[in-house]
C-alpha cells in the first residue's frame, strides 16, 4: 500500500472516530490504528473497532463507530479530516510512545499463562489474597500503559477472563510480572517467589508451552 493511501485511510479513521472519543482516546485510537491495523485495513475495521470500544468502555457506541469510519472511508479527500500526523506526533512525544515496541498476541498470551500458572501454583496459601491485594493496590503507581492495568486489574478481580489489549510495550508485561514477583515475595518471601516462578515457567514449557520459551526469558 502506498504512502499516499495510507495517509487517506488515517485521515478516514479519524474523521469517523473524532466525534466519538475525548483527545486523548483519539490519539490514542489513532496509535492502535497504525501499529496494528493500518496494513490491512478492510479485513480488520470491525476488529478495530471493536478493541477501540472495549479499550475507551464505549461498548453501546460500536455499532456507531463503525459505521461513522465505514461512511468516512468513502468520503471524497476534500471531506476529509486534514491529516492528523502533526498532532499524533505531538502526543506521542509527549507520552514517549515513539520507541514503543508493541507486544505480539503470542506475547500477550504467554504472560497472562505465567501470570495465571504463577497465581494458580499458590492459590491454597493463606496469602494468596495478601499478594492479589499488594498487585491491585500498587498498579496505579505504575508507569505502565493506563488501559493494560486496567485490563489487569480487572481479570485479578475476575470481572474478565482475557486480556485483550496489544498496542502496549513489551516492558509494560515486564513490569507488570515483576510487580506481582514483588508481591510474592513481600507476602510469602523472596525463597518462595523464586521457586514459585521458576515452577510456573517449567509446567509451562512441559505442558505444551515450549513455543514460548523465548518469551519467558525475555521477561525476566
Amino acid at each position: 500500500m502506498n504512502a499516499e493511501k495510507i495517509t487517506l485511510q488515517k485521515r478516514a479513521v479519524y474523521t469517523g472516530l473524532k466525534p466519538h472519543l475525548t483527545h486523548d482516546q483519539l490519539m490514542e485510537a489513532l496509535v492502535l490504528w497504525e501499529r496494528n491495523y493500518e496494513a490491512r485495513p478492510d479485513l480488520s475495521l470491525r476488529y478495530y473497532v471493536a478493541e477501540v470500544s472495549e479499550r475507551f468502555k464505549c461498548k453501546p457506541k460500536l455499532n456507531r463507530i463503525f459505521v461513522s469510519i465505514n461512511r468516512s472511508m468513502r468520503l471524497r479527500e476534500s471531506e476529509l479530516l486534514p491529516d492528523p500526523q502533526s498532532i499524533l506526533k505531538a502526543y506521542k512525544s509527549r507520552h514517549n510512545l515513539n520507541k514503543a515496541s508493541p507486544v505480539t498476541a503470542m506475547e500477550l498470551e504467554a504472560f497472562q499463562m505465567l501470570i495465571a500458572k504463577y497465581i494458580n501454583l499458590n492459590k491454597d496459601h493463606p496469602r494468596i489474597g495478601d499478594v492479589i491485594r499488594y498487585v491491585i493496590d500498587e498498579l496505579p503507581k505504575t508507569k505502565v500503559d493506563k488501559y493494560l492495568k486496567q485490563e489487569l486489574n480487572g481479570w485479578l478481580l475476575k470481572k474478565i477472563k482475557k486480556i485483550q489489549l496489544y498496542s502496549v510495550k513489551s516492558s509494560d508485561l515486564r513490569s507488570l510480572l515483576n510487580l506481582l514477583y514483588i508481591g510474592f515475595c513481600t507476602h510469602l518471601g523472596p525463597v518462595e517467589a523464586d521457586a514459585g516462578l521458576a515452577e510456573a515457567i517449567q509446567r509451562l514449557k512441559s505442558n505444551g508451552g515450549g513455543r514460548y520459551s523465548e518469551i519467558f526469558t525475555k521477561f525476566m
